[in-house]
C-alpha cells in the first residue's frame, strides 16, 4: 500500500503500526510515483508488506477479537448500570 496522507493522520499511524505500506507526503506526485515504482519493482517488499497487513488485520479484527471486545463492552455496560467503576486499576 502507498499511503499518501499527513504523517500525523490516523491512516498513517495504522499503516505504520501494521508495517503494511509506504508513506509519501500528500500532494507530492513525484514521491507517490516513486513509491508505486518501488513496489512494482520489488516483489519481496510487496509480499512482505502484504503479509504484514494481513497478519495485522487478522490479529486486530478476527472474530475472536470482535467477540472479546463485544464481551468487554457488555461487561462495562452492566458495571456502569450497577454504579460500579468500568475500569478498575
Amino acid at each position: 500500500m502507498v499511503n499518501a496522507c499527513e504523517k500525523e493522520s490516523e491512516m498513517c499511524r495504522l499503516v505504520e503500526q501494521a508495517h503494511a505500506g509506504l508513506h509519501v507526503p500528500p500532494e507530492d506526485p513525484i514521491a507517490l510515483s516513486n513509491a508505486i515504482l518501488e513496489l512494482k519493482n520489488n516483489e519481496e517488499l510487496r509480499m512482505q508488506l502484504g503479509q504484514n497487513g494481513r497478519a495485522w488485520a487478522e490479529r486486530k479484527h478476527s472474530p475472536k477479537m470482535a467477540k472479546a471486545k463485544f464481551e468487554q463492552l457488555l461487561s462495562d455496560a452492566i458495571r456502569f448500570k450497577e454504579g460500579k467503576p468500568i475500569y478498575e486499576s
